[in-house]
Formats: C-alpha cells, structure tokens, sequence
C-alpha cells in the first residue's frame, strides 16, 4: 500500500512490487480499471504487458499523463506528480 498525504489530501493506493536479486524493479498500481506498469527493464516490461494481454482486453496508451486525479509532467531529468482537485 503506498499512503500519500499531500496537505488536505490523503490516498491510499494498494500496489504489488517484486524486486528479484538482479536488482531490477516491477511496480504494478491497479485502481478501479486503470493500471500501471512501471519496469525498469524495457524487455521485463514488454514480457509482462504480453501476459496480460493474453488473459485480459487492454491497450497500452503510452507515457502517464493523468491517473485518477494524479496528473505526471515530465522534463529532460526530473518527473512531476501533482494532485488534481
């Protein structure tokens, strides 16, 4: 379970990790019916989304925008997460 507590806003998001001994991180973070899949290993992520799609209908819509009232910016170093009201 990852807790956020940005000032008057407070979240509860239930998540799986699996970090295996070659280091390597998976984070999968489920909520109603959106999901992300956050893998530092490109071909880890690529085998994983393939399971899925052969158990479940699912389309791949890119880079995290927005999820459920979390919007994310990106620059050349740095990743952004801000709390939509």
């Amino acid at each position: 379970m990852i807790n956020i507590d940005i000032g008057r806003v407070k979240v509860s998001i239930p998540c799986s990790s699996s970090i295996p001994p070659e280091g390597k991180l998976t984070l999968l973070l489920v909520y109603v019916d959106g999901m992300i899949v956050a893998e530092d290993d490109e071909h880890e992520k690529q085998i994983l989304k393939e399971k899925f799609v052969a158990h479940f209908e699912m389309k791949d819509l890119g880079k995290l925008k927005y999820f459920h009232g979390i919007e994310v910016a990106y620059s050349k170093k740095d990743i952004f997460i801000y709390v939509c009201s």
